[in-house]
């Protein structure tokens, strides 16, 4: 199947949605759950890449080598970011910087701590016994506010 370089960049923007919604969380022993500090430079880049050998989870209906060829292709084009330390891709733009600090802010609206409790020496956590369902309302949160922006709008920050 015949899949355009709007189509797979498309699919890599909802992938990286996704992504996000879940890595601005960290869950901690005995269910608890926080926020990591998106300010810093790991965090932020950690909540937008996609591993290269976790490609096929894109599902864009090519094969996998065939995949990692426009990947590459789309890297030149500058298109997305390869980062070969971390073996990874994303697309790097104010709006993907911007997607993740929303989905950070809902679950900080929601009641998820963030940052280091100096007096007790640990992370700040909440259990949170509804998570998924937390998880499943900031996707579509972050869907419905980034899902249709034109990609036009991602270029490279």
């Amino acid at each position: 199947m015949k899949i355009s370089d709007e189509e797979l960049l498309r699919i890599i923007w909802h992938n990286q949605l996704m992504l996000a919604t879940e890595a601005v969380l960290c869950e901690y022993v005995g269910e608890r759950v926080g926020l990591v500090n998106i300010d810093d430079y790991f965090w932020m880049h950690k909540a937008m890449y996609l591993l290269l050998n976790e490609r096929h989870k894109l599902h864009a209906q090519i094969g996998d080598q065939q995949l990692l060829y426009r990947l590459h292709e789309l890297a030149r084009q500058q298109r997305i970011v390869i980062d070969r330390y971390r073996r990874s891709f994303y697309i790097d733009s104010h709006t993907a910087r911007e997607a993740v600090r929303c989905a950070w802010e809902f679950y900080f609206r929601s009641g998820i701590p963030e940052g280091y409790d100096a007096d007790n020496r640990c992370m700040r956590t909440a259990t949170v016994p509804y998570l998924n369902a937390l998880k499943s309302s900031c996707q579509r949160h972050i869907m419905q506010r980034f899902g249709d922006i034109s990609l036009q709008s991602l270029k490279a920050a």
